[in-house]
């Protein structure tokens, strides 16, 4: 009898090889998802699938992405602590050496998430508007990038029912933060007095699970490994996620609003 012959007779005269198969194959795809991280659109926190994990979580994400003057700093000190960030960009901000700057962005692993081709208010647009500022920027992003965007940030975080259809065509989900940096308020200076104050704000606020909001521009640049030490020496793990959770997945994509202040 041949192998083939052998592997017809057991698969179709007993069961039991394929029910074994079946649960190795169920125990092995819970052990990857347990591997990995996801959002939690309730709280705007990062979660393990393992509930056994110890190690407090960070997720770092940078908004107003690319900036000629810090995006490719960003770039070097993630690099230097080997960490991985979600970059959520405006495609009105980019030209052609932006655009080498987001390929390699996408190239260390980094995620882009979409944050509007011009930055509008939302609320001020009506639903082929709002399509066209998502759909125009995810496009640019797989032509240049060969990534797709999972995660859609609106600008001022507010989300509109325009924006949540949208969304849902592109197979994407909303993503809030739950530690605001506040870096915007020192948008005029560039010293390292402001940068220290970022830094000890975003230390001041975070928490297990947290998604930090900081932005692309050169103050927020120069507070970034003030606040990366500081973790890192509470024993923090920079992390990405890679779905949402099966058991929020319908939550994970409505808008939620943690704080008045969003950006």
């Amino acid at each position: 009898m041949n192998a083939l012959r052998f592997y017809e007779l057991m698969f179709t005269n007993h069961p039991l090889p394929l029910l074994l198969c079946s649960l190795l194959l169920g125990v092995w795809a819970l052990s990857a998802q347990a591997e990995g991280y996801y959002i939690d659109p309730v709280s705007w926190q990062i979660r393990a699938y393992d509930h056994n994990a110890t190690a407090p979580l960070a997720l770092l994400t940078i908004d107003d992405s690319p900036h000629p003057a810090s995006t490719e700093g960003f770039l070097a000190l993630l690099e230097r602590y080997d960490l991985q960030a979600i970059f959520f960009i405006n495609g009105y901000r980019i030209d052609s050496r932006q655009t080498e700057v987001l390929q390699r962005v996408a190239k260390a692993g980094h995620l882009i998430g979409n944050h509007t081709w011009s930055h509008p208010n939302l609320t001020r647009l009506d639903a082929n508007a709002t399509t066209e500022e998502i759909v125009r920027l995810n496009r640019w992003v797989e032509t240049h990038t060969h990534q797709r965007p999972r995660y859609f940030r609106p600008p001022y975080g507010l989300a509109t029912p325009f924006s949540q259809a949208a969304i849902e065509k592109e197979q994407m989900v909303n993503m809030g933060w739950s530690v605001n940096s506040y870096d915007y308020t020192y948008r005029d200076r560039n010293d390292t007095e402001a940068a220290a104050a970022i830094a000890a704000r975003t230390l001041r606020a975070m928490r297990d699970g947290g998604i930090i909001l900081i932005h692309d521009h050169p103050q927020s640049l120069k507070a970034l490994e003030g606040i990366i030490e500081g973790l890192l020496k509470r024993g923090y793990r920079f992390v990405l996620p890679q779905a949402a959770d099966p058991s929020v997945r319908a939550l994970d994509s409505q808008p939620h609003t943690p704080d008045a202040d969003r950006f």
